[in-house]
């Protein structure tokens, strides 16, 4: 779909989904930003003719960014809005049953969470697993069985049911927009993938190789990185790639000012396309980190994961103070050449399936596209992929067997969980 075409359908200050499509730091004269293009989408409440209560989808507008075309950068931030906005209307049938009581299901016990001795411990507001534990349900799709199952709601959509306990934190990961719904679902995957990559390192405090900028070939990658080092800022990528052989990259900006340390990541079936789309995200929550800090930021020093309710705490946590000790195994690895064609990465969607099903890996979909967004022709999926580590806002979520054995399968020695909060924006 076109832009003026998404725009059209999308976007009215008084009707719109959208109502506003803005320029992220306009009208603010900020030095020392990596050049780029940014924008924010703002949605609209919305009604609920059923129950008559007031959706506030506007608490959960989209960002977007890209280095050279503002067409892009509009197109994501309208993206992620929409995947925010359908994940907040429940449309479809929910079944209130007993996990004993329910066929077809996915295997709750399988889900990746905080452990029950984490939610006792630390008071934490999540409801245990039980054979006996009542659940909301919805019905999603088994990719590799090409089944339907039964998936708990709090998998799927944002927005709470009154009065439920979720079974764990209710984030954003897995959720993706396309132009088709396989494009949906590939994004969704990739991000699962991503975050599985990120965590298992994280916790493990795994020093993984790190990239020689030298053998980057695509001379558009390599502007960015020399704009970037002309501002006087470190940039560091590490190949975050796991057992699930799929391209993914961390990118960690530093600098000897605040914001000290920045990151984002990336996975693709493209390695080119990680490489980059890594840097993209990390430069982008660079520059909203310099804004915040020029406008008043918010200093963390608390590592107590109780104290943590939002992504933005983990940022603030590594840009607006020092933090060698927790971050400096990532800048400990071995260097290594970058190479787009790697025979050791995953270049189909086909070949990925199959190399899930001889990991043992579920992913399940549900088309969470609301009848609105249908008519724009545009797709919403959330991708649930149960057993991979899963990125957390306050505690992490233990209660997944990928944590403690990953590393070992990679060949490294690793046996003491990070003890500090992660920097992931």
């Amino acid at each position: 779909m076109k832009l003026s075409e998404m725009e059209r359908k999308l976007i009215d200050n008084r009707t719109g989904i959208i109502h506003k499509l803005g320029k992220t730091l306009e009208n603010k004269m900020v030095i020392g930003l990596i050049p780029m293009q940014m924008f924010n989408a703002y949605n609209t409440d919305i009604l609920d003719w059923d129950s008559n209560v007031i959706v506030p989808t506007s608490l959960m507008g989209g960002l977007g960014y890209d280095f050279s075309s503002i067409d892009k950068a509009k197109e994501r931030a309208v993206g992620e809005s929409i995947e925010r906005y359908c994940s907040m209307i429940i449309d479809r049938p929910i079944l209130k049953s007993k996990v004993e009581n329910i066929k077809n299901k996915i295997n709750v016990f399988d889900i990746t969470r905080c452990t029950d001795n984490q939610i006792y411990t630390n008071n934490l507001n999540l409801k245990k697993v039980s054979s006996k534990t009542e659940l909301y349900w919805v019905r999603g799709n088994d990719e590799l069985n090409k089944e339907m199952k039964w998936i708990p709601v709090e998998l799927v959509y944002l927005k709470k049911i009154y009065n439920h306990q979720p079974i764990r934190e209710m984030t954003s990961t897995g959720l993706a927009t396309g132009t088709t719904l396989f494009d949906a679902k590939v994004n969704g995957m990739l991000e699962c993938i991503e975050r599985d990559a990120f965590v298992v390192m994280w916790q493990n405090r795994l020093s993984m190789p790190i990239i020689n900028h030298q053998s980057i070939e695509n001379q558009f990658i390599t502007n960015v990185l020399d704009q970037i080092k002309e501002l006087g800022l470190e940039i560091t990528i590490l190949d975050i790639t796991n057992d699930i052989k799929v391209a993914s990259y961390l990118t960690v900006i530093r600098n000897n000012i605040p914001p000290y340390i920045t990151v984002g990541a990336s996975t693709d079936l493209s390695p080119e396309e990680a490489l980059l789309s890594s840097i993209r995200e990390a430069s982008a929550c660079y520059n909203l980190n310099v804004n915040a800090y020029l406008e008043g930021y918010m200093e963390i020093k608390d590592t107590d994961f109780n104290s943590y309710t939002n992504f933005e705490h983990h940022s603030a946590y590594y840009a607006y103070q020092e933090n060698v000790e927790a971050t400096d195994f990532l800048f400990q690895g071995e260097t290594v050449d970058f190479q787009d064609e790697n025979p050791r990465y995953i270049t189909k969607f086909d070949d990925l399936l199959q190399h899930l099903e001889s990991l043992g890996i579920d992913s399940y979909t549900v088309d969470i596209t609301s009848n609105d967004i249908k008519k724009t022709g545009l797709y919403v999926v959330r991708v649930i992929m149960p057993s991979l580590a899963f990125l957390e806002i306050s505690h992490p979520m233990l209660n997944c067997e990928r944590i403690f054995n990953v590393p070992a399968k990679l060949g490294y020695d690793s046996n003491i969980l990070n003890p500090y909060p992660h920097p992931f924006p």
